[in-house]
């Protein structure tokens, strides 16, 4: 399966350059492949594969990964367990958990969630953790917006600012078209 999967990407890595292309224009490639079954050695649920030196104990380039996600795995059992609690919102009954970690979980939920002063402040905690990353977004927008134009007016190529800046040459066309 792995094999197959490295092939696959290797080919795309392959066709995406035309004879004498630099290989540094060769984009990165990312397989995922889902299990509904276990399979040794992808015995987590998310398992990242890559192009390894076993030698240098290193990894030797990420133009190639591979992502898979086993839906077996006994993580993401424990996972569903808490899914399954925030699922209920409110009806929960204690009942029906084995785990003494959700049961201490679940109590403290029902504690916490009957609390007016608990809930506001943790909403207000919410909205202020929301704005922070807008703000951050709109900052790493701007500047990734002056970087380009800064290049750009510089000389340098577009698809070295594309490269550069992690961004699709349609976005870097709709930053240029407003100079």
């Amino acid at each position: 399966m792995v094999t197959r999967i490295f092939y696959y990407l290797g080919k795309l890595a392959t066709r995406s350059l035309r004879n004498g292309e630099d290989y540094k224009l060769i984009k990165k490639y990312i397989g995922i492949c889902i299990l509904n079954y276990n399979a040794q050695p992808f015995t987590k649920m998310h398992n990242v594969c890559k192009l390894y030196n076993e030698t240098a104990k290193e990894v030797l380039s990420d133009i190639l990964e591979i992502h898979v996600l086993n839906l077996k795995s006994q993580e993401i059992n424990d996972k569903l367990k808490w899914l399954e609690v925030l699922k209920e919102e409110e009806n929960w009954d204690m009942g029906k958990y084995n785990d003494e970690d959700l049961k201490a979980a679940v109590s403290e939920l029902k504690r916490l969630s009957g609390d007016v002063e608990v809930m506001a402040a943790y909403d207000k905690e919410m909205e202020n953790k929301l704005d922070r990353i807008l703000i951050r977004q709109e900052v790493l927008e701007e500047t990734t917006k002056n970087a380009a134009l800064n290049l750009y007016q510089n000389g340098v190529s577009k698809d070295i600012i594309c490269q550069s800046l992690n961004i699709t040459q349609q976005e870097l066309d709709n930053i240029l078209k407003n100079i």
